[in-house]
């Protein structure tokens, strides 16, 4: 959801703009970024051979970062395809859409200033996807069109609470809002529906489709959940940029929290585990415990140069297919609670939160240190921890609790092959000043190049959750099962899922199991790293 504030609704363990000013009006994403000093592999980065182009059109004069945050997300998806522009809506030219292949229109309401070119683009066939109200729009400003649309727009709909697509019914949270409610004609093709219930038969169109206009009751943005109606744009972005994509559905694994106090016999036992049925996975490590309270070892830092039988483990855990990828340098910052109790695995590390007084965990901002460089330079000691510890440097980097400052993206630019986690996004990037207080995390159904210019791989199913906390109920089997099938509705999806490897691993190997049986191919990083450079 969109918070301001701000609350932050994330699941424990788990878990960013190239430079503040990259998002102004005309920025494009999905181009490499420039090569500097900390580049790890340049030969990785994201440099499709044959990348789409498509236009995004937003209403750079309503001042709304809510609808800023939405815009930037909308790109992120479509950096999955090919390279993106963001345009003023109210400015846009036939020259600035021509050549492109695909010009999408993000209203911000129904009054939303609009080019008379836009429209001109859409009625003259151009391929045009318009996310939410606004249409009158058309009827004012080409009749001819809209009549030959037949469709028609009524009041908003209230209370819709799933979506159904291609056979699934997807959850959509009330809170996200009324939809604008259209008629189509006989003429269009109905993508999928909006009810009030899962089982509702009074349902409502969400997605449609007339020739090249392609429309959704929203940009589904607010208010998210794992595998939820924002799949039916991220699918249909197959039909505008990809029409000729295989149908395939894949997934990944990731062991989280991994730290120097592990216990190797667990890491060893999961290994086997998942290597026995032949699935690829990853470790997500941190290479310094810190415990600055003393709560749990009487403070004292260990590194993993000082565990050698946990290096001893994360080496066979590589030999048997395992990816170990940084995830933080301690997970924890300073030497107070951040929220918890300061202790690794625990804290944030690049953001500052507290828990409330009705135990949620609240997001305060950035820290008052971080900046680019002290973001690199933490990354390079922790680089120098995996290196003492005779550990092959990661490529690959998710940063503690999915939470950064976007001076700490500018920090790791060029640093990694890939973030592998969900991403924070901020209101205001495409004006260059990203706000703290409007921000949101975002899940993926398959690997992007997102707005801050970096290769993005996917977690979009949680984790399981033995027993609730801080206002979260505890997740079974049976819904990260249920996420996976959801995420199934994507012709090409990475089911994506961590898992803490302290716990018993039967339930991580159940779920393993049903994907498996349903058909889910498991990848490793490099796979999906190497496809988006191809």
């Amino acid at each position: 959801m969109i918070l301001v504030g701000i609350i932050l609704v994330f699941v424990f363990g788990r878990d960013a703009l190239s430079r503040p000013v990259a998002g102004r009006i005309d920025q494009e994403i999905g181009s490499p970024s420039a090569v500097g000093d900390n580049t790890l592999n340049s030969d990785l980065r994201p440099r499709r051979s044959n990348p789409t182009h498509a236009v995004v059109a937003w209403d750079a004069t309503a001042n709304d970062p809510h609808h800023e945050l939405a815009v930037v997300m909308v790109g992120n998806l479509l950096g999955h395809f090919g390279e993106v522009s963001f345009v003023d809506a109210a400015t846009i030219t036939t020259e600035t859409a021509t050549g492109s292949d695909l010009v999408v229109y993000v209203s911000a309401g129904e009054n939303s200033p609009i080019s008379t070119d836009l429209i001109r683009w859409t009625s003259d066939g151009g391929p045009t996807l318009w996310l939410g109200g606004g249409l009158d729009q058309i009827a004012t400003l080409a009749p001819d069109y809209f009549d030959r649309l037949g469709w028609s727009v009524g009041a908003p709909n209230s209370g819709l609470l799933a979506v159904d697509y291609r056979g699934t019914s997807l959850p959509r949270d009330q809170r996200a809002g009324d939809l604008p409610a259209v008629t189509a004609s006989a003429g269009t093709e109905v993508l999928a529906t909006a009810t009030d219930s899962a089982r509702s038969s009074l349902a409502a169109p969400y997605a449609l489709r007339f020739d090249n206009l392609t429309w959704l009751a929203e940009a589904p943005f607010a208010y998210t959940t794992e595998a939820d109606r924002g799949l039916v744009l991220a699918d249909t972005l197959f039909d505008l940029l990809a029409p000729e994509h295989d149908e395939r559905h894949r997934g990944m694994v990731r062991l989280e929290d991994v730290g120097p106090t592990a216990n190797p016999a667990a890491l060893r036992r999961i290994s086997d585990e998942l290597t026995a049925r032949d699935v690829p996975f990853s470790i997500a490590v941190y290479p310094v415990w810190m415990d600055p309270r003393g709560r749990y070892n009487e403070g004292h830092a260990i590194r993993l140069a000082d565990r050698p039988e946990v290096v001893a483990a994360l080496e066979y855990m590589k030999s048997a297919g395992g990816t170990v990828i940084m995830h933080g340098v301690t997970h924890q910052l300073g030497d107070g609670p951040n929220p918890y109790h300061g202790a690794s695995g625990e804290d944030f590390e690049f953001y500052v939160a507290h828990v409330d007084d009705d135990d949620n965990v609240v997001l305060d901002g950035p820290p008052a240190i971080a900046d680019s460089a002290w973001t690199s330079d933490r990354i390079v000691w922790g680089l120098a921890e995996f290196a003492d510890a005779g550990l092959d440097r990661p490529t690959v980097f998710e940063f503690p609790h999915y939470a950064a400052h976007w001076e700490s993206y500018v920090g790791i630019e060029d640093m990694f092959d890939a973030r592998y986690e969900r991403t924070m996004y901020f209101g205001g990037l495409l004006r260059g000043e990203p706000n703290h207080r409007v921000a949101d995390d975002q899940w993926y159904p398959y690997p992007v190049v997102d707005f801050y210019g970096e290769l993005v791989l996917p977690e979009n199913m949680g984790n399981y959750i033995e027993v609730g906390y801080n206002n979260h109920s505890s997740r079974g089997v049976d819904e990260l099962v249920a996420i996976s099938r959801r995420l199934g509705v994507v012709r090409d999806s990475v089911a994506s899922l961590f898992f803490h490897p302290y716990l018993d691993p039967e339930p991580l190997l159940d779920v393993v199991d049903a994907m498996l049986a349903d058909g889910v191919e498991f990848v490793s990083p490099s796979q999906l790293i190497l496809e988006m450079n191809s």
